[in-house]
């Protein structure tokens, strides 16, 4: 009998060993046994997964805005509804300017517009337009007598016929200071005076201007000192 009871105390105690190794067994994960894995990430919300690079995010570069130049125009405040309307404002008074001294002749000056003719031979057009340019450039200088020439009409003759009172009656009716006759050759004594004898009562100055003479400028100043005294005479008279 006591060889029974040692026995099962000794089979208890393997029973006790055996459990023993079963809870330690156990407790011994399956996990344990693989190898650990690289922990992954977790995945971003779908909002962060859609959100721009972080270099996006930065601000934009400032721009630099240029300074206004001058100052602002304070706006004027709005009319009253039932306010009268405001009439124009007062002009401010024009600056007087005093005439330059040396100003040339002009139409406002009629004591210093002498009008003058130009008779030229028939197929002389081109020289009588050539003298109306030099006569109108001739203002006398340095003297009392202040003057402008301006040409009011040109007209043709007949070299070898007699001057018609045509001629003379328009020289009337322009009024005119002043006739010259452009001449081919110099009027002969008998034709001169019977020209003068037309004009000197009306108080016209007569001169012949030969065709070889329009171009020569030495000419003209003689012409101009004639036409100083003549006038001069008239004002005194």
């Amino acid at each position: 009998m006591a060889n029974d009871a040692q026995k099962s105390n000794e089979d208890g105690k393997v029973e006790d060993l055996l459990s023993e190794l079963k809870n330690i067994f156990s407790r011994l994960s399956p996990k344990s046994e693989e190898p650990e894995k690289e922990a992954l990430p977790a995945p971003l919300p779908a909002e962060q997964a859609k959100a721009p690079k972080a270099e996006s995010l930065l601000p934009p570069p400032k721009i630099p805005v240029p300074k206004q130049i001058g100052e602002t125009r304070a706006l004027s405040p709005a009319p009253a509804p039932n306010a009268a309307p405001q009439g124009p404002a007062p002009a401010a008074d024009a600056p007087s300017v005093a005439p330059a001294a040396n100003a040339p002749a002009t139409a406002a000056d009629p004591g210093e517009i002498r009008s003058v003719g130009i008779a030229f031979p028939y197929g002389r057009e081109s020289e009588s337009l050539a003298l109306v340019n030099k006569l109108e450039s001739l203002i006398p200088k340095f003297t009392k007598v202040s003057f402008r020439l301006a040409v009011r009409f040109l007209t043709p003759y007949h070299p070898k016929a007699d001057i018609t009172s045509d001629l003379f009656e328009e020289a009337g009716r322009q009024k005119v200071e002043a006739l010259f006759f452009i001449v081919d050759h110099s009027f002969d004594e008998q034709r001169r005076t019977a020209i003068k004898k037309r004009l000197d009562p009306a108080g016209i100055y007569f001169h012949e201007i030969p065709l070889n003479y329009i171009e020569k400028k030495a000419f003209f100043p003689d012409l101009l000192l004639g036409l100083i005294f003549f006038f001069d005479a008239r004002k005194k008279d």
